[in-house]
């Protein structure tokens, strides 16, 4: 038996085949910009779909198409009236990126997921619910759809020296990566959110002007409630600053650590509720606003605060919550303790404020109520 091997006969077609699953989806992605109404060269106002042929291969084409999954969207200046564009989402769409270029664009409906960045050179809404969460640019993005994000980090800021700003104002936010503003290790990485309302949820840390001097993050709360586990709140770590600033709502972290770098101010009655042991290092600034209260729930948790509690004028600090607390640094205002004990390093440390203890029977207070030790 005489047995004949044939070559293999290499094609370009069959080139062309072998390497066609090889190139990234990145790359394969056209840029393409809404219009409203395509057939004419300015970008036109209005209400439509994603789905609808609206969509040119440039902002001056007079020819629309039909987006594919994993184009690059862009949002440019509106012409004429209306000035502003609404875009519905019928159900999930896939973006490499999205750049809002002018203001007026609404992105509303559905579920958008970008692989790369949303850049935000101009102010834009997106009540969409969002699979995927890393911005960039000089301006705000409003969000409101929540989303779960699964294992998707939440980025804000990727170098550049500009600020980016995302401002939630309902919706429930959740991923099981963590949150980085002003890091992302790029130097010049700079961002703000701002919680209005609603939720957000991560469960590994939370990290704020993180990786280099020029590296910048804040956190405005204003309301709703923002559960940060893992590593809990991290600010002004490895060289940058972080700020937190609690106006409203309730902070529950696991766990966390503040450096010189970093800020964290009690604004009006917010609640910072503890669900892990936390230290803050003795350099960093902690205040409570002008006429605010901080609110510290101690969770049946120990929590040791090491840096001074400054509060010119302030309204005073409320110790709730089962645990303990270590003030080892001077607090100046008055304090009321609800639950659990306050612990003060020297009877000094107290300043000339007032220590309110409610008034309950004995059994209840040592059971159930609030006490003080000065160490």
């Amino acid at each position: 038996m005489q047995i004949v091997c044939h070559p293999l006969v290499v094609t370009a077609a069959r080139v062309a085949i072998a390497l066609w699953p090889l190139v990234p989806a990145s790359l394969l992605a056209a840029d393409r910009y809404y219009d409203v109404d395509p057939a004419t060269a300015p970008v036109d106002g209005g209400t439509a779909n994603w789905s609808d042929a609206n969509w040119k291969s440039n902002a001056a084409g007079t020819s629309g198409g039909s987006w594919a999954a994993n184009d690059a969207a862009f949002f440019e200046a509106i012409v004429g009236a209306p000035t502003t564009t609404t875009i519905t989402l019928a159900a999930s769409e896939a973006a490499t990126a999205v750049t809002f270029n002018a203001p007026g664009y609404t992105l509303t409906g559905g579920t958008l997921g970008v692989t790369n960045w949303i850049t935000m050179n101009a102010s834009g809404t997106i009540a969409s619910a969002l699979s995927s969460m890393q911005f960039k640019g000089s301006a705000e993005a409003t969000i409101s759809g929540g989303g779960a994000l699964g294992g998707n980090r939440i980025v804000l800021g990727d170098g550049g020296g500009t600020t980016v700003t995302v401002r939630q104002t309902a919706g429930a936010i959740t991923t099981s990566d963590y949150l980085m503003i002003g890091g992302n290790n790029v130097p010049d990485s700079r961002g703000s959110y701002i919680m209005d309302g609603g939720s957000l949820q991560v469960s590994s840390g939370a990290y704020f002007g993180w990786g280099a001097a020029t590296n910048s993050g804040t956190f405005t709360q204003n309301g709703g409630t923002v559960t940060i586990g893992g590593q809990g709140l991290q600010l002004g770590i490895q060289g940058g600053s972080g700020t937190y600033i609690l106006n409203s709502g309730t902070l529950d972290s696991y766990f966390g650590q503040f450096a010189t770098a970093g800020g964290f101010t009690f604004g009006n009655n917010g609640t910072f509720k503890v669900a892990g042991g936390f230290d803050t290092e003795p350099g960093i600034t902690t205040s409570i606003a002008s006429g605010a209260t901080a609110i510290i729930d101690t969770s049946s948790q120990t929590v040791t605060w090491d840096s001074p509690l400054n509060g010119p004028q302030a309204a005073g600090l409320i110790k709730s919550g089962f645990g303990t607390l270590i003030l080892n640094a001077n607090y100046t205002g008055n304090a009321t303790v609800e639950r659990g004990l306050l612990r003060v390093s020297s009877a000094t440390s107290l300043g000339s404020g007032t220590v309110t203890i409610p008034d309950v029977p004995m059994p209840t207070l040592a059971a159930h109520g609030g006490g003080i030790d000065l160490n």
